[in-house]
C-alpha cells in the first residue's frame, strides 16, 4: 500500500502493548516504513520521589520498546512521551507526526476474554487514520487474513488493503460479504428459488466488485454469507482460524470525526482477532 508512510505505535505498561509492538514491527518490516512511538502518562505523581520513579520507568520502558523494535529489524522513528487522556494524547500524537495508521493493542482483560477497552475504542471512533487493533494469537504473524466487504467506497479501501497486505506476507485472504437484505431473510417466508437468485446475483456483483478493484488474488477468496454481519464475521473468523479482520469505517463528519458503523462498532467489542479498521479515505 503506498499510502503507508509511518506507523504510530500506542505503547504503555500493559501485556497488550507488547502484542501491538510486534504487530508494528511486522506492519514495519512489510512496508519499510518507521514506527514512532508515543507513551502516556495519564497523570501527574502527586510527589517528586514518585515523579521521578515513575519518569524513570517510562524511560526504561520506551528503551525497551525501541530495543525489541530493532532487534525485530523495524526502523524505529520519532518517540513522544504524553501527559493527559491517553486516547486523547495518542490522536494528537498521530495528527502531529502526520501517523498513516494508529497501532494499539486491545487492552488486558481477563481470562484472555475478547473486547477492547476505553482508549482502544476512544481512538477508533475518532481517528483520521486507519486503526489497528491487536489481539492475541495462536501463533506469531498473520497466516490468514479476511476482509469484510459491502461494496461501498469504504469496504473498497479496506479491500485494497488487504490484498496488497497479504500479497506483501504471504497471507491467505477471504473476502466475505454478508447477505442481510430486509426482503431476502432465511427466516421468512420467502421461497428457496428467491434466496438462491439473490444469493447468485449479489455473488456476481462482489466477483465484479473485486475485479474493478484489479486485485486478481482476490478473485478466488470470495465467500457470501446469511446472517447478521457482526455475528457472521465473528462466526467465520472463528472457523477459519482468522489471524486479523479488516473492515471499513462509513464515513466522516463534523471537524474530521469519524463515525463507525454497526458493524464496526460491534466487532470493536466482539472480534475475536486483530481488528483493522480502515479510514474512508484509505491510509494515507
Amino acid at each position: 500500500m503506498a499510502g503507508l508512510l509511518r506507523v504510530l505505535l500506542a505503547t504503555d505498561f500493559g501485556k497488550a502493548a507488547e502484542l501491538a509492538r510486534a504487530d508494528a514491527a511486522m506492519l514495519a518490516r512489510a512496508y519499510r516504513v518507521p514506527v514512532d512511538l508515543v507513551h502516556v502518562q495519564s497523570s501527574h505523581p502527586r510527589t517528586a520521589t514518585s515523579a521521578a520513579a515513575l519518569e524513570a520507568r517510562t524511560r526504561q520502558h520506551l528503551h525497551e520498546c525501541r530495543r525489541a523494535l530493532l532487534e525485530a529489524d523495524a526502523k524505529v522513528g520519532d518517540e513522544r512521551v504524553a501527559l493527559g487522556s491517553p486516547a486523547e494524547a495518542v490522536l494528537h500524537t498521530a495528527e502531529a507526526l502526520d501517523s498513516s495508521l494508529i497501532v494499539i493493542g486491545a487492552g488486558d482483560h481477563p481470562h484472555g476474554e475478547p473486547g477492547t477497552g476505553p482508549t482502544a475504542e476512544t481512538i477508533a471512533r475518532f481517528a483520521r487514520q486507519p486503526v489497528w487493533i491487536s489481539r492475541a494469537r495462536r501463533e506469531p504473524g498473520l497466516a490468514r487474513v479476511m476482509v469484510a466487504v459491502d461494496r461501498s467506497d469504504a469496504s473498497r479501501e479496506a479491500l485494497l488493503f488487504a490484498s496488497d497486505f497479504c500479497e506483501r506476507l504471504a497471507a491467505t485472504p477471504t473476502v466475505v460479504h454478508v447477505l442481510e437484505h430486509l426482503d431476502f431473510s432465511p427466516d421468512a417466508d420467502t421461497s428457496k428459488g428467491e434466496l438462491g437468485a439473490h444469493a447468485a446475483t449479489t455473488a456476481a456483483a462482489l466477483s465484479e466488485f473485486v475485479e474493478r478493484a484489479h486485485r486478481p488474488n482476490l478473485a478466488g477468496a470470495l465467500r457470501t454469507a446469511w446472517g447478521e454481519p457482526a455475528g457472521v464475521l465473528r462466526a467465520l473468523a472463528l472457523e477459519e482460524k482468522t489471524d486479523l479482520l479488516i473492515v471499513g469505517r462509513t464515513g466522516l463528519g463534523g471537524l474530521r470525526r469519524v463515525f463507525l458503523g454497526g458493524t464496526a462498532e460491534r466487532l470493536l467489542r466482539s472480534a475475536p482477532c486483530s481488528l483493522l479498521l480502515t479510514s474512508p479515505a484509505g491510509p494515507s
